[in-house]
Parts: structure tokens; sequence; C-alpha cells
């Protein structure tokens, strides 16, 4: 009845007023705010636990650098107290080197000079770590360890195997395994 009068006067019902007055305002409506809300603390709840994560990474980060920097500062220590290096004994006069080994440019080739063969073993082409493997090859630690220098044997460290070597001197001899000064011991 109500309504019946309200048309009869021409007058709106109070309720379509606001709600027309919303419409034209842009504003979200009751349920769009409520999914909002709900997006807004999802969002909230991520971050948290977003938050939380990072913050055991960083505490895991900062265990692991007080462990690096307890072994460096051990490091340090150990070597402060190694015992300095023994003086060096007066030098022979200079011996014309042996040519150096040169290993091939091409990593994907034997390293044997002049083979360009696929490495299967060691570096070597089956055929070369085949020679290496039964009686070594000239200008290489052998199998064992074992350098040939002249009518001595020499050994060097098992880890050496088939790397390219050059021994120096007559009476005072220097090995080097690639490039490197190793200790060695005289076999025969």
């Amino acid at each position: 009845m109500r309504d019946v009068i309200r048309r009869l006067l021409g007058r709106p019902d109070p309720s379509e007023l606001v709600r027309q007055e919303l419409e034209k305002s842009d504003l979200p409506s009751a349920a769009e705010m409520a999914k909002l809300k709900r997006e807004l603390e999802r969002s909230n709840l991520e971050i948290r636990e977003l938050t939380e994560r990072v913050e055991a990474l960083a505490s895991s980060l900062e265990a692991l650098r007080a462990e690096r920097d307890a072994a460096l500062a051990a490091a340090e220590a150990a070597a402060a107290v190694a015992k300095p290096a023994e003086p060096a004994e007066p030098a022979e006069p200079a011996e014309p080197a042996e040519p150096a080994v040169v290993s091939t440019p091409n990593p994907k080739a034997c390293k044997a000079p002049e083979c360009d063969k696929e490495p299967k073993s060691k570096g070597f082409c089956r055929g070369h770590y085949n020679a290496w493997r039964k009686k070594g090859l000239d200008g290489f630690v052998g199998p064992e360890g074992l350098v040939a220098h002249g009518d001595q044997a020499l050994r060097v460290a098992m880890k050496h195997q088939g790397q390219p070597v050059t021994v120096t001197g007559k009476k005072r001899l220097t090995v080097k395994v690639d490039g490197t000064k190793v200790d060695f011991d005289v076999v025969a």
C-alpha cells in the first residue's frame, strides 16, 4: 500500500534513492568490499609467511658466514704458526732445459703431441693410452707414477699419472709436472 501511495505522490522509495546515489558515485558494493577484504587478508598472510622464510634464510646465511670466518681465521693462524721456508740452496750453473711437452690446444684431442684423435682415458686416445699403460710415453708421468730420465727411474705422486712431465738437471734433478715443480723419489 505504501508503494501505491508513493507512486501516486511521485516520490521514490528512500532505499531506491540511496541505491541510485551509490551507483552514481561508483563506490564498491558491500559484497565487493567483503571480497577485497578477504583478498587483503590472504595477501597479508602470504607476506607474513614469506617474511618468516626470509628471516630463516638470513639466519642460516649468518651461521654460514660465521663458520667461514672461523675457518679463515684458523687457516690464517695455522699459516702464521707454520715454520718459515728453508733458505734456498745456491743455484747450479744453468743447463739447457729439455723441451717441454706441449699438449695440443684442442681439448677434445688426445694430449700426445701431433695426435688429434678423440681422447678415451687420462686424456689419451685409445692407442696412446694403451702404449702409456704398457710401457709409458716419453714426456708423461707413467702408470704407478713412474718417470723415465735417461737410465734412471723416478717416482712422483700417483695423482700425476698421465700428466706432462719435464726433468732437468744431471746431479740435482728437478721434476715438473704440468709446469709445476713436484717432489720425487729415485727408484733405480
